[in-house]
């Protein structure tokens, strides 16, 4: 991987808008030796001194900016006295560093990763340090095969509920999306899907720290969850029951007020078909609901077109359209 591409890894994460397969990416250069280890700290640290007190909505914006000062001429940036160009600058200081050093050191070989899919019934892994993981449909989590680091870290695009062996010498990260959850020893569902707004932190036992670029963003308890809004970092924290939000394990779902399209989302995962609106209004009607594992979608889609005035017509089984009642 070249130098360019390293920086432009780092400045996305920084940023909060890397993908998953990115993020691995980044993960297995900083792990595959101490000194990418300690360059990345560098940067890190400069970022998060000139960003802690930005708006969320800055870091969005600064990551186009860091990457134009990245492919620029570098003597340019210092003309600018924006606090991006200030962070893009130190990026450039870190890389000149490191090409230096790293032209007398070895290559160092990237960190194996294991990747699990999971595209149907939940499933239950059992992690090299003895944790246990369970994976909802739809889902997928990648992790080294022995984390053999100073930490274990896992990436998770979808929803997993963990069940973490305590190991007070190497913490756990889970990194979803733009945040990292760490924990030591405690168990906690995470649901964080690509093309949902939000990503959910819901802590069942022990303590959980959450943070994103910005650093620490709360730290939970059993029964409280942490909602996060990607496109902002807004985030609220809330008092819950934490039991409700891991029930899908169970093959249990429970709707709390959720939109019928975030429904729809979650039975296209479970039951393999496509769902689609006949306008927005639909869409956004609101949905309170618990259904077991042994009602069929036919059943689950006839009791919520009870509560939400629509009615669901089935094509060959797999295309559903949900259209609202006179």
């Amino acid at each position: 991987m070249g130098n360019s591409e390293i920086w432009e890894l780092i400045a996305k994460h920084l940023s909060g808008e890397s993908t998953t397969e990115e993020e691995v990416e980044l993960a297995s250069w900083i792990n595959s030796s101490e000194v990418n280890r300690r360059i990345y700290e560098q940067v890190e640290q400069a970022w998060a001194e000139s960003q802690r007190d930005s708006a969320p909505q800055r870091l969005a914006r600064g990551k186009a900016m860091v990457f134009g000062r990245i492919r620029r001429d570098k003597h340019s940036w210092w003309k600018r006295t924006s606090v991006v160009s200030q962070v893009a600058a130190a990026l450039l200081v870190v890389a000149l560093s490191w090409y230096g050093y790293t032209k007398m050191q070895p290559q160092n070989q990237a960190v194996a990763l294991r990747t699990v899919q999971n595209d149907g019934e939940p499933k239950e892994l059992l992690l090299p340090d003895g944790s246990t993981v369970w994976l909802n449909s739809k889902s997928q989590i990648r992790y080294a095969d022995n984390f053999s680091g100073k930490t274990r870290e896992i990436f998770l695009k979808g929803e997993a509920f963990f069940d973490i062996k305590r190991d007070e010498s190497k913490p756990f990260i889970v990194h979803a999306g733009s945040l990292a959850t760490q924990v030591m020893g405690t168990s906690f569902n995470i649901r964080a899907y690509v093309e949902w707004s939000d990503i959910e932190v819901t802590v069942s036992s022990g303590k959980v720290s959450v943070s994103d670029s910005t650093g620490v963003i709360g730290e939970l308890v059993s029964d409280q969850q942490l909602s996060y809004q990607k496109s902002t970092g807004r985030f609220t924290r809330q008092l819950v029951k934490s039991r409700n939000a891991s029930l899908w394990k169970e093959g249990e779902l429970i709707f709390d007020a959720e939109t019928f399209e975030e429904v729809a989302q979650i039975l296209e995962r479970r039951y393999q078909v496509h769902i689609q609106f006949d306008n927005n209004k639909i869409k956004n009607r609101p949905v309170s609901a618990r259904f077991s594992k042994d009602e069929s979608l036919q059943q689950i889609l006839y009791m919520v077109g009870l509560v939400t005035n629509t009615e669901a017509m089935f094509n060959d089984g797999t295309d559903i359209r949900i259209r609202g009642k006179n």
